[in-house]
Formats: C-alpha cells, structure tokens, sequence
C-alpha cells in the first residue's frame, strides 16, 4: 500500500467518524471529501476523484453563499478533472460557474480568476473553437499584464498560445505580435 492509499484508508476512516460521531460538523466531512478527491487525481484515478469531488460539492452547496470562493475551487477541482480526460464541454462548464463566483468575489482574485480564464481557453483551444479560446486567453491575458509577479511564465504561456492559434487561424499578423 503507497503513502496515498494509506492517505485514502485514514481519511475513509475520518468519514465513518464524522458521519457517525460529528454529524453537526459537515466542513469536516468536506474538507476530509476534498482531501480523498485530492489524493485520487493525484493517483490519477479520476473517476474516483471525480465521485469525492461531486460529494465534497454536494456538501459545500448545501452550506455556501452564492459567493463562496471554495465553492469556486470545487468547481475548477470538477472541471480540471473533466478536462484531463478529455470531456472539455463539461469542463467548461464547471469553470464557467467558477468564474461567475471568482468574477463577482469582493474582493477579486486576480491571479484565481486569470487561472480560470486561462482554463476555459484551453478547453475551447482544445474544441478548435479558436474564437472562444481567444476571447478567454484575452481576459486572462489583461489580468496578468496588470500583476507585478516574479515568475511571468503564465504570461509567456498565455501569449504563445494566442500566437498559436493566430497562426493557426492563419492569422500571422497578430501571431506575430504574440511571439
């Protein structure tokens, strides 16, 4: 047994206990369901992760405001899962209810919402929907431009994947600019 099935076993057991000793304390029991998830995608067993996820957001939903921001990581955590195994129009749409959230949080996380949009890019990038994925690599790209970071590497990643689909496109004007 590797240290992430123990992980699973120990936290299975945390459930039982909650579940049967702390019924009241339902942030336990989501925040034990995101834990499991977490070490399932990080077995890569998505299916798995996906089944703890869906039961951490049942939870969360049933206890969350409208603005809730780890409502919003829930719904990346779903779609990130969805787009690792190819189902981009699902993925889509968990990151597009992360958005609404992050896009209406006070006050905003630039960093959150330029990491969402630049999910929902890939995911149209992915469908070849080249509009919908530089309408989004857009969005994020304003964000980062605006954020004094050490590490640019998102930003680098963001402009070559808008020249790569400008070139694509055949648009090599604007591919230039992007390059």
């Amino acid at each position: 047994m590797n240290d992430y099935e123990k992980a699973i076993s120990f936290y299975a057991e945390a459930c039982t206990i909650c579940k049967k000793h702390l019924a009241n304390e339902e942030s336990l029991l989501i925040t034990t369901y995101n834990n499991i998830a977490v070490a399932y995608n990080t077995m890569n067993d998505k299916s798995k992760a996906l089944l703890f996820y869906e039961k951490t957001l049942k939870l969360r939903e049933k206890n969350s405001t409208t603005n809730d921001l780890s409502l919003a990581n829930i719904y990346s955590n779903i779609g990130s899962i969805y787009d690792s195994v190819g189902n981009y129009l699902d993925a889509i749409n968990y990151y597009q209810k992360a958005m609404a959230i992050e896009e209406n949080a006070s006050p905003k996380n630039g960093l959150l919402l330029s990491n969402t949009y630049s999910n929902i890019a890939v995911a149209y990038k992915q469908l070849e929907d080249n509009e919908n994925a530089l309408k989004f690599y857009q969005k994020a790209l304003s964000i980062r431009e605006n954020i004094q970071a050490t590490d640019n590497s998102d930003l680098a990643i963001i402009y070559n994947s808008m020249a790569f689909i400008y070139q694509k496109m055949k648009n090599y004007s604007a591919a230039v600019t992007f390059y």
